[in-house]
């Protein structure tokens, strides 16, 4: 995302007490102590294992260099700390966790880090009275390369203390697969998948999103969410259900282009979506709970 458009989420989904129901927390700095960005770089760099780009700095007339390290993605919340990145000032973590007993909503690479997701999962949340977790990046440039973890190493303290108490989660990606207004759906619940298809489908004229079913898909094998590792596999069910809506998708949405300032307005193909994927997810939380009565 670029720096014009980078930015804080909207005030009505900054972390703040909602209502007695719905619990907003901050979560709380885990790991390593704090320190300059810059300091952290020179600290880790390795010249035989990160590529270095040098440039002349402009601003004043001399021969000094300057150098960036490119570090390589995160695979962990440690990391990410490790790198001197600060939870509160680069990083937003924030839940409520209301009606968990039910399933939990997750925003894994929020705020700049796909943009749009966050916001599409609090219109969820917000319709249903969901339970839900947000990991939102808000450097002003970089926040993908720097701030995304994969599903499948997701390991920040405060969503791992949510999943195993929940039934199962759903989980909200922005994907840069395919063309076209798309959302990809995936997870191993079936039930789940189903009933959002349906739903998706039967008011494609309100929204103009396709809904397609990722998982037999040989060509979307990154976008199926079927790894047990995977954030939407890992409730109490070990079945889940993952989203992916695709940059059109994300900029019908939020017109013209999904950036900060865009997403801070509701559009009415974002609440026909945010209804759609309700109605299925209050279908689909009795058929998951029978599931687990029958484990």
């Amino acid at each position: 995302e670029s720096p014009q458009t980078a930015g804080p989420l909207p005030a009505r989904s900054s972390c703040r007490r909602q209502s007695p129901a719905e619990r907003a927390h901050i979560a709380p700095v885990f790991g390593s102590p704090v320190f300059h960005k810059t300091q952290q770089l020179c600290a880790d760099v390795r010249w035989n294992r990160f590529p270095v780009v040098q440039f002349r700095l402009e601003q004043k007339p001399s021969t000094e260099t300057c150098c960036f390290v490119c570090l390589p993605a995160p695979q962990n919340y440690g990391e990410i700390l490790k790198n001197g990145y600060v939870p509160g000032r680069d990083i937003l973590i924030s839940y409520g966790d209301s009606r968990i007993d039910r399933c939990l909503l997750v925003a894994p690479c929020g705020g700049g880090i796909e943009p749009g997701s966050s916001e599409i999962m609090r219109a969820v949340a917000e319709i249903g009275g969901w339970a839900w977790y947000d990991f939102a990046g808000f450097l002003p440039q970089g926040n993908r390369e720097n701030l995304r973890i994969a599903d499948t190493n997701f390991d920040e303290p405060a969503l791992l203390t949510l999943l195993p108490v929940t039934p199962f989660a759903v989980v909200f990606h922005g994907s840069n697969a395919g063309s076209g207004a798309v959302v990809h759906i995936g997870g191993l619940l079936d039930a789940g998948r189903a009933a959002i298809l349906h739903a998706m489908t039967a008011t494609f004229k309100e929204h103009e999103i396709q809904a397609v079913d990722v998982t037999e898909r040989q060509e979307a094998t990154h976008l199926q969410g079927l790894e047990p590792s995977s954030l939407a596999n890992r409730g109490k069910l070990k079945q889940g259900i993952q989203l992916g809506f695709s940059r059109e998708a994300r900029n019908l949405l939020f017109p013209p282009d999904a950036s900060r300032e865009a997403r801070g307005r509701r559009s009415s193909r974002l609440s026909s979506v945010a209804r759609s994927i309700n109605s299925a997810l209050e279908k689909t939380y009795p058929v998951a709970a029978a599931q687990l009565r029958q484990k």
